[in-house]
């Protein structure tokens, strides 16, 4: 909440005001309102609080001991998700062979119908991402669909330098929730919804299979010593450390 713009968090705090002064209304399920900072939680002072420090989280290494990847994955269609990472950085070419590799067997199998691949530079944004899955499902110019499967494979190349906090907030999205959204624009997709391309409701839901190609920065990068070990980086991508499988080239 406190990220939230001025008058987005003000829309929020009338919605949900509003939303707990109507008790007839039937509940449809539950919405949970995260602060990171005091200020801003006293105006929603009529909502249950749970305080959170670092010793009560759950530290990230017992989070996939207490909520299993295959009970997280499968609501948002995905289907495999896996991260390779090249402990020496020894070849530059290993892990993209080994994830076209894997693409390539996947369509020879019928799996999947279409593939995505995302270079994740510096000036990364999700943006990216949902043009190229939007593009999968233009219309032609007769207003028709091209493609109506929704069957993915995506390769994501993430570079050393990339923006970590941005891509870590995509992939939150994407497996917890299962859409994509880009702050910067506004823009969203929600590839589970059925009708999203579709009136008609033809499209089955979006089912994924995701490949994550990983690298770590020079140690001696000032800017970015951060992430200069494996394991930094996977912890700098909480999502993923959490539910994907990680592999070593």
């Amino acid at each position: 909440v406190n990220h939230l713009a001025p008058d987005a968090r003000h829309e929020l705090l009338k919605w949900s005001t509003d939303t707990f002064l109507n008790q007839d209304q039937t509940p449809h399920g539950h919405i949970r309102l995260i602060f990171t900072e005091q200020i801003g939680v006293e105006v929603f002072s009529f909502l249950k609080c749970d305080e959170r420090n670092r010793d009560t989280l759950l530290a990230q290494e017992k989070l996939r001991e207490n909520v299993p990847p295959s009970e997280v994955l499968p609501k948002s269609g995905i289907k495999t998700l896996q991260c390779f990472s090249d402990p020496d950085e020894i070849s530059c070419t290993g892990k993209t062979t080994e994830i076209s590799s894997a693409l390539q067997k996947l369509k020879d199998k019928n799996e999947i119908d279409h593939v995505i691949r995302i270079s994740v530079t510096e000036d990364f944004t999700p943006d990216a991402f949902m043009k190229k899955y939007r593009d999968l499902f233009a219309k032609d110019a007769h207003g028709n669909v091209l493609f109506t499967s929704k069957r993915i494979g995506v390769h994501f190349n993430v570079s050393a330098f990339a923006p970590y906090e941005t891509l870590s907030h995509m992939f939150y999205e994407l497996i917890y929730w299962g859409f994509v959204s880009d702050t910067s624009t506004g823009d969203m997709i929600n590839p589970l919804a059925l009708n999203q391309y579709d009136t008609l409701k033809k499209f089955p839901v979006t089912n994924w299979w995701l490949f994550v190609e990983l690298s770590k920065a020079p140690a001696g990068d000032a800017n970015f010593n951060h992430v200069s070990t494996e394991d930094a980086v996977r912890r700098s991508i909480p999502p993923l450390n959490h539910t994907a499988e990680f592999v070593q080239k």
